[in-house]
């Protein structure tokens, strides 16, 4: 059976849709486990109705312990073999589970990872392909094919495989094998963390063709807009505990890290640029403290940018020239562009 864990924090207004698409599945016999983590709204009542006319719905109610920890208690509470995460904003295609089905007594995989699509709401779609070509991978060809180019092939953002644990399906074991190496207190790149831990620990990994079957939506509420000074500290912490992990597992492709990371904290100056409120000073003061601490030095001597592609490259290349102005107007004016041609 497959179990599918969705965790739940103050979600009212978009849960219904996403129930909707785990309960019409074209298939029977699997089980869906809300986590109510602590939710403040009506969240929890609307929980208890779906268990209540449901017999294959479950709800665990919980004090707020964070994402991590709400799923790790879904995937504990969960009777599947097999665990499919959900969050409570998002939705599945109507066969997910079916093909996620068939791909299991296909392979016996592990893994069985499948692709996503972010949706907007103006109803455009992005579909998000997998870098790497579908088949079974046994722990051989793991550790030849995958590892070695697990996060990066030079360009940023360029991993073979999505991060996200709502673009899989997860045998239960593996999950409870890893769950007390994964540190709740990481808010910033979570599944990062997940599929590392996962990847280094799978027997098999099955990838599926073509298979668009998770909906990540971006909606202004969901989409992560807000400024968040801290983010910067959340994406040491992230880092750190790879670091950790790659220790613990006998991970030898260190520079995989370092290259993950630089994107990171590129993409998150960008990000600091276009959100951050306070205006110009205080957006320069806070790039100039990233660039010039020694953390972000060391990457500089490790990492190289020349496989970026060009609008990437050239916005790196400022930061690490001390530009700063150039790339805050630079960038500035292209996000205005954006804005208006969304």
């Amino acid at each position: 059976m497959i179990s599918i864990v969705v965790p739940c924090y103050n979600c009212e207004k978009y849960i219904n849709a996403t129930y909707v698409s785990l309960i019409n599945q074209s298939t029977d016999g699997y089980e869906i486990v809300f986590v109510d983590d602590g939710s403040t709204d009506n969240t929890s009542r609307i929980l208890d109705e779906y268990a209540i006319k449901n017999s294959n719905v479950k709800v665990v109610h919980q004090e707020n312990g964070g994402l991590m920890n709400a799923w790790k208690r879904g995937v504990t509470e969960a009777r599947g073999e097999y665990i499919v995460f959900c969050d409570a904003d998002d939705y599945v295609e109507s066969n997910l589970i079916e093909l996620v089905e068939k791909a299991i007594l296909q392979s016996g995989a592990d893994i069985i990872q499948y692709s996503m699509s972010s949706n907007y709401d103006d109803g455009s779609e992005i579909k998000k392909d997998i870098n790497l070509p579908a088949g079974l991978y046994d722990r051989q060809h793991i550790e030849e094919q995958i590892l070695p180019n697990l996060y990066s092939d030079g360009d940023m953002e360029s991993g073979l495989l999505p991060k996200s644990r709502c673009s899989k399906a997860i045998r239960r074991l593996l999950l409870l094998d890893v769950m007390p190496y994964l540190n709740e207190e990481v808010a910033f790149g979570e599944d990062d963390l997940t599929t590392f831990a996962l990847l280094m620990n799978a027997s098999s990994i099955y990838v599926m063709s073509d298979a668009y079957l998770y909906h990540y939506v971006r909606n202004a509420e969901s989409m992560i807009g807000a400024y968040d000074e801290a983010v910067f500290n959340k994406i040491k912490l992230l880092y750190s505990e790879l670091e950790k992990l790659a220790d613990r597992y006998g991970y030898v492709y260190h520079s995989q890290i370092l290259a993950d990371k630089f994107g990171a904290i590129v993409l998150y100056l960008k990000k600091e640029i276009c959100r951050n409120p306070n205006g110009i000073a205080a957006i320069r003061k806070r790039i100039v403290q990233i660039r010039e601490c020694e953390e972000f030095e060391r990457l500089i001597d490790v990492v190289s940018i020349e496989k970026y592609n060009l609008a990437a490259r050239i916005f790196a290349k400022l930061i690490v020239d001390r530009q700063y102005m150039f790339a805050i107007v630079c960038t500035k004016l292209i996000d205005i562009i954006k804005g208006k041609n969304v």
